[in-house]
């Protein structure tokens, strides 16, 4: 059986897979009762499920800390593998499916950024060869400050120079490879890592669920900062995971609110998160 992205359609429920899971064997089309966790995966990581009612989930996973994800309170990305920007290129030209690249001082695992993305940097000024991003397939295992080959599920458009600078970044969703796998609450003001969205039940240490990142939305307000009805939410000063009226232009967006809540009580939001596809 082959996976398609678009993969079951029913009375206007939609339930899209990953085109590039990391277990084929997860084959499951079900559509699932997000406000159940799951022990077992079910899924690929980053499946993407429309509620057909305007409001859309994907499959994510708590991360191995121990803290139980609750409804209402925003999660995110657990943290990025860290050392891997700005890394120096072995030259490539056009066409090639690999990229050899100097990694940082700390080691990886093998396929450790599968389903990751690659993307060419700097350094600073104009050059043809800037701004491309491509989607890792595959690469070995390597030691800190050692070259790792990085395959790309597709050729470069342009050559590498060594002159460049280049910059690996795991998939947010996670990888079933990455040492940052799995989500965690949204730390108050100081959201660190982009949003995921917010679990429909109670998820434990390590289990699965689906979080919601499109539509209507029970969203807890901060314990000091109100949410204001029609303005943009993002993450509280107070309380991890909360919502309140947008600071400031460096805060994310996570949507806007339809009806305010009073302090640490749930408000009503229309959220607008972007797609981040995963493929675990």
């Amino acid at each position: 059986m082959s996976i398609e992205y678009d993969i079951r359609r029913s009375n206007g429920r939609v339930l899209y897979l990953p085109a590039n899971p990391e277990d084929a064997s997860l084959k499951s089309i079900a559509f699932p009762d997000v406000y159940v966790a799951d022990t077992l995966q079910k899924y690929p990581l980053g499946t993407e499920y429309d509620e057909g009612t305007g409001r859309d989930f994907r499959y994510a996973q708590n991360d191995n800390s121990g803290n139980t994800l609750v409804p209402g309170r925003m999660v995110q990305q657990n943290s990025e593998d860290g050392q891997m920007t700005g890394l120096v290129p072995a030259a490539a030209s056009i066409g090639d499916t690999t990229v050899t690249l100097t990694i940082g001082t700390g080691a990886i695992v093998a396929n450790q950024f599968e389903n990751g993305w690659l993307f060419v940097e700097g350094p600073a000024g104009a050059s043809a060869e800037k701004g491309f991003t491509y989607q890792i397939e595959s690469h070995p295992a390597a030691s800190g400050s050692a070259t790792c080959v990085f395959t790309l599920r597709r050729a470069l458009i342009k050559g590498i120079s060594t002159a460049r600078r280049v910059s690996v970044y795991s998939n947010p969703i996670g990888s079933r490879k990455s040492t940052s796998r799995g989500c965690k609450v949204v730390p108050a003001g100081g959201q660190t890592f982009i949003a995921v969205g917010i679990p429909a039940c109670r998820v434990t240490q390590a289990q699965f669920f689906w979080a919601q990142y499109k539509g209507i939305c029970g969203f807890e307000t901060d314990g000091s900062t109100a949410m204001v009805k029609g303005q943009r939410v993002s993450i509280g000063g107070a309380s991890d995971g909360c919502g309140m009226v947008s600071g400031g232009n460096t805060d994310q967006i996570f949507g806007v609110c339809i009806t305010a809540g009073g302090f640490s009580r749930l408000s009503l939001v229309a959220l607008d998160l972007p797609e981040i596809a995963g493929g675990g």
